[in-house]
């Protein structure tokens, strides 16, 4: 995990790219969003380490979900034989 005062905005949208969301700066805000998620969706913050550190969660939790909702299919998959 990175410290907060090697922090770039660069730095910071490469990084979350690489987990599959999008960091976007506009007039001093910054927004988090998961790729593919409408574009009024994610998390709005003005600090930039704030947005960063909500976006690692947020890629942890999609992560989370995956694979569950990839346990319950296999499940059922299982369960139907």
């Amino acid at each position: 995990m990175m410290k907060r005062s090697q922090l770039s905005f660069k730095r910071a949208r490469m990084e979350l790219r690489e987990l599959g969301l999008t960091l976007l700066r506009k007039q001093g805000e910054y927004r988090v969003r998961i790729i593919g998620t409408a574009d009024g969706e994610g998390y709005f913050t003005n600090d930039l380490w704030d947005a960063y550190q909500t976006g690692v969660r947020m890629s942890q939790e999609q992560q989370n979900n995956q694979k569950v909702c990839q346990q319950t299919s296999n499940s059922a998959a299982s369960t139907a034989s």
